[in-house]
């Protein structure tokens, strides 16, 4: 499997223009996510957002008594860390892998460089960030 072949398993990816792929192509590296790894912790600087293709990441917030809520997944359809694309180094919720697969990983410095070029890469990530906010949303008023 190399990062040609799975560009198009991510659906955010996907949706992006030829050109635009084509720019952030390079820069994508392909990786091996085993289930129940960690990939963030909560108020830990995060240095890479992901495009899942075929793993499934669970964010997790830590309950009082120290257990934990799943509070949102991220399948092929979005990427993990939105938070670096709004400005923020670290968030409050953990990624635990649900389900083990491969996923593109990109650095997150690269992936604030893209976004200054207010391009079709910016638009799709303000998509997924509503669509995200929607289902944590969604999510917490389930559980009260």
């Amino acid at each position: 499997m190399n990062t040609i072949t799975t560009l198009h398993q991510n659906l955010l990816l996907k949706s992006l223009p030829v050109g635009e792929l084509t720019l952030i192509a390079p820069h994508l590296e392909l990786v091996r996510l085993k289930s129940g790894d960690r990939i963030y912790d909560s108020n830990v600087p995060m240095q890479y957002v992901y495009f899942p293709t075929t793993a499934i990441i669970s964010l997790l917030n830590l309950k009082d008594d120290g257990s934990f809520t799943e509070i949102a997944v991220v399948g092929n359809e979005g990427i993990l860390g939105i938070s670096l694309s709004l400005g923020s180094e670290a968030t409050l919720s953990c990624a635990v892998i649900k389900s083990g697969g491969f996923a593109l990983r990109l650095n997150g410095y690269q992936l604030i460089e893209d976004l200054l070029r207010a391009g079709p890469m910016q638009h799709q990530l303000l998509q997924y960030t509503q669509a995200s906010l929607t289902q944590m949303a969604q999510t917490a008023y389930s559980q009260r």
